[in-house]
C-alpha cells in the first residue's frame, strides 16, 4: 500500500508541469557569446562608445607617464638638474595629473550612460518578449521563479554594466600597451 501511494506520489509529480520547469536546466550560453551579446546593447551607440575607449587609452598612457616623470624628478633632486628643471617636471606632473583625472571622470560618465541605456534597451526587449509568451507558459512556470529570475538576472546585469564594464576595458587595454 506504501509503494502504491509514493509512485502514485511520483508520477503526479512527474506530470506537474512546475517540477518538470524546475528540474530542466536552463542552457548557458558560452562566456564569449554572452559577453559579445551584452556588449551589444552597449556599443549601439559606437560613437560614444569610442570616445570612452580612447579616453581610457589616453588616462592608460598617463597613467604610466606619471611614473617616468617622477624618476625625472628624482634624478634632478639626486643633483643632474637644476631647481627649474624640477619645477618644469612638477609643473607637467600636475597637468598630466589634471588631464588624467579629466579624462577618467568623462570615461565614467559616459560608460555609464552607455551602461544605463543598454540596461533600458536590454529591459525593453525583455518586456516585449514577455508580453509575447503564450498563457499557457505562465501557467507552467511558476510566476514567482519567473519574477525573481528576472529581477536578478537585471541587477546582475546592471553592476556588471556600471561596474564592471569599465574596469574590464581598462583592463584590456592596460594589458594592449605592455
Amino acid at each position: 500500500m506504501m509503494a502504491s501511494r509514493s509512485n502514485a506520489a511520483q508520477a503526479h509529480a512527474a506530470k506537474d508541469p512546475r517540477q518538470a520547469a524546475q528540474e530542466t536546466p536552463r542552457p548557458k550560453l558560452p562566456t564569449g557569446k554572452l559577453l559579445r551579446r551584452l556588449l551589444g546593447y552597449i556599443t549601439a551607440s559606437r560613437g560614444r562608445f569610442i570616445v570612452a575607449l580612447v579616453l581610457v587609452l589616453v588616462s592608460v598612457f598617463l597613467t604610466a607617464l606619471l611614473p617616468y616623470l617622477m624618476g625625472l624628478a628624482i634624478n634632478v633632486i639626486g643633483g643632474q638638474g637644476s631647481f627649474e628643471d624640477l619645477v618644469r617636471i612638477l609643473v607637467l606632473m600636475l597637468i598630466v595629473s589634471a588631464v588624467m583625472w579629466l579624462t577618467g571622470w568623462l570615461r565614467n560618465r559616459i560608460i555609464s550612460a552607455l551602461a544605463e541605456e543598454g540596461l533600458n534597451r536590454l529591459r525593453k526587449e525583455l518586456f516585449d518578449h514577455i508580453q509575447g509568451l503564450s498563457l499557457n507558459f505562465f501557467d507552467r512556470q511558476p510566476i514567482g521563479e519567473l519574477m525573481s529570475s528576472v529581477t536578478n538576472d537585471m541587477e546582475v546585469i546592471g553592476n556588471f554594466f556600471s561596474r564592471g564594464l569599465g574596469q574590464a576595458i581598462t583592463a584590456l587595454t592596460t594589458k594592449m600597451t605592455k
